[in-house]
């Protein structure tokens, strides 16, 4: 099991960090992958297996993807096959290693106290680069450049109202979306089964990600938190609709009444967005003319960025079949994560771990419509909460 604590800790945070041609992530995940490998041919272990059409599909969009840019002739431009081996690999070898490995309610608990160390960490971080805190910065420092950020933060006071703060993700919005994915798991362990050792960290560990959350300024990932936050909220209550519908009136009340002027939310209390905006007309009109093929490098010269949202770039980044693809791996994913969510609240005594590995993956499926964090870029995380969740639910069947 060492190895595959080892390989979780590399394809999460080691991405940036190089020794030779290559990042440890990549040397992790060749490594696992031979490993399932010898032990699929030698059949070393049984393990629970749980459903591939997820990977299936991806990796069809993933090839859809590859033969339009190379009709398009931007598939060495887009550096295709780096992002290949440096991302879409490490995606589908970490959902098989999930699958192999985790086999048991302890091993399942194990895996999500490991990303919750990595996530305690990284809030801590995060707070230390939003007060200012060389330690932060330095921290951050080890796993990615953030220098920029660092310069930003030196030439202002206060990062509140911008979005400056990666943590140890490299960047403020891989940071924000591995908040929104990774810190419902916290809640995994406020079972009343649970020690209360267990509950304390899980609402302490829980709470920083909510501090840091708010310190990334990032909109969609602090609300899908809140989001996290009200479901806690009502599996706590027991499902009592009566003592819900109370506690809204009263927010309510306490919402017109109170007086929020001297209150600076920052980003989070803007509500347009004029830049993304923009980015989603030029993406329309983009795709317009390029409808079959795409061609992200073409759109991105013309942008300046990517269109942030998942079903406008699936459709720049891979033509119009590789659209199609993604959209029916996204609906099969909020699908099979509503269908997982609604079960483990009807489950006699609430799974805890079906819910809340669903909401990671239902925020994880929502932030890529709204930021360039998505299935499109590989973005490991969604695939670490999808097995996760699978296997959840499976160990409760079992």
């Amino acid at each position: 099991m060492l190895i595959y604590y080892a390989f979780i800790i590399s394809i999460i945070l080691l991405g940036s960090v190089t020794v030779g041609p290559l990042s440890i992530r990549v040397y992790a995940t060749v490594v696992m992958m031979l490993l399932l490998i010898y032990n699929k041919i030698k059949q070393k272990q049984d393990y629970i297996t749980i459903d591939h059409s997820f990977v299936k599909i991806y990796i069809i969009f993933v090839i859809m993807m590859g033969f339009a840019q190379l009709i398009n002739g931007e598939i060495f431009e887009y550096q295709y096959f780096k992002r290949l081996l440096a991302y879409h690999l490490v995606c589908v070898v970490s959902f098989l290693s999930i699958e192999y490995f985790l086999n048991t309610k302890e091993e399942l608990n194990r895996t999500i106290l490991l990303l919750s160390f990595v996530m305690l960490i990284n809030n801590l971080t995060t707070i230390l680069q939003f007060t200012g805190n060389e330690l932060g910065w330095t921290i951050g420092m080890l796993f990615g450049d953030i220098q920029n950020s660092i310069e930003f933060s030196d030439m202002h006071d206060t990062l509140l109202g911008v979005s400056r703060t990666p943590g140890i993700f490299g960047g403020v919005v891989n940071n924000a979306f591995a908040i929104a994915v990774l810190a419902p798991l916290n809640l995994c362990f406020v079972d009343e089964s649970s020690k209360l050792i267990a509950k304390i960290y899980a609402f302490v560990s829980f709470g920083f990600a909510v501090v840091a959350c708010f310190m990334t300024q990032q909109r969609a990932a602090f609300y899908l938190l809140m989001f996290c936050l009200a479901v806690y909220l009502f599996v706590a209550i027991k499902k009592s609709a009566i003592v819900f519908v109370v506690l809204g009136v009263l927010a309510i009340l306490f919402v017109d009444n109170f007086n929020f002027d001297n209150i600076d939310l920052g980003r989070l209390s803007q509500t347009t967005d004029d830049a993304r905006s923009d980015l989603y007309k030029h993406a329309l009109e983009f795709i317009s003319k390029h409808p079959i093929l795409g061609g992200p490098m073409s759109f991105q010269r013309m942008s300046g960025l990517s269109s942030h949202n998942v079903a406008l770039d699936s459709w720049i980044f891979a033509g119009f079949f590789g659209f199609i693809t993604m959209m029916i791996l996204i609906c099969k994913t909020l699908i099979s994560g509503i269908k997982t969510f609604i079960e483990g609240l009807n489950i006699a005594g609430q799974n805890r771990y079906m819910i809340f590995c669903s909401i990671a993956v239902i925020n994880a499926m929502l932030y890529g419509f709204t930021h360039n964090t998505s299935y499109l870029t590989g973005e490991v995380l969604i695939f670490i909460a999808l097995a996760l969740m699978l296997k959840s639910s499976k160990l409760n069947m079992k």
